[in-house]
């Protein structure tokens, strides 16, 4: 078995070794994109049904720069986004799994996230009123909780969320599909937090190798092949 030491220098190399097979133009666009991605503001996507408001919602999380997605889903009804929809999205992001939304909502608290829910009245869960998304602080990390397209978000989101949202509207019509929702609360979110913080991405020096390094990989075929093969090991 390799050891950590072992496994970073073969990291660093596999990384130049796919540096000199991805075309300049490609790593070009890669580094610009990471410049703007965004890892301090999430989505939660509870219990969605449909797998093409799945694809709706991965390829907008991903348009808008964010690295992440936390997905609750059950056995019986995953979480499948169709990738006719997505467009290639799915790629960009890291979607977290979970069955339970208390562990999911555990693990973001631990990654010092503040929980927001969609409610339009913001009567559950003990909060008077929704706040408007305009008016939220985004330099804080901040997930966005969505639920399912029938109930909206779970008793246990509204609970145990430090607050809750609104999203403007003056039709009779009283909800948004969850894919519309969430494209016009990343509008806000997204350009508010980088707005609060100067600068176009959140990311670290660590982070942003990291994260390059990863998805360097995805980026064609034959990183891919060359990716497998490094973690193998190259026979002799």
């Amino acid at each position: 078995m390799r050891s950590s030491n072992d496994r970073h220098r073969m990291f660093v190399l596999g990384q130049e070794l796919l540096e000199t097979i991805v075309p300049e133009e490609r790593l070009a666009r890669l580094d610009a994109v990471l410049s703007q991605r965004l890892s301090g503001l999430t989505v939660l996507l509870e219990d969605l049904h449909h797998p093409q408001n799945m694809g709706a919602c991965v390829r907008t999380v991903e348009a808008f720069g964010l690295t992440d997605v936390y997905v609750v889903d059950r056995a019986e009804d995953p979480f499948r986004p169709t990738h006719k929809v997505t467009r290639g999205g799915q790629k960009w992001v890291d979607t977290h799994r979970f069955r339970d939304i208390d562990k999911a909502l555990d693990t973001l608290e631990a990654r010092g996230f503040r929980i927001l829910a969609t409610l339009p009245d913001g009567s559950m869960g003990g909060a008077s009123r929704s706040q408007a998304l305009e008016t939220v602080d985004f330099s804080v990390p901040t997930c966005l909780c969505f639920g399912n397209e029938l109930e909206g978000v779970s008793e246990t989101v509204a609970r145990r969320a430090h607050g809750t949202f609104s999203l403007p509207m003056w039709g009779f019509t009283r909800s948004f599909n969850v894919s519309v929702a969430l494209g016009i609360a990343l509008w806000e979110a997204a350009g508010a937090r980088r707005r609060a913080l100067g600068r176009d991405g959140d990311l670290g020096p660590e982070a942003l190798a990291e994260l390059r390094g990863r998805l360097l990989t995805r980026s064609n075929r034959t990183a891919k092949r060359l990716a497998a093969a490094m973690g193998r090991g190259v026979p002799r």
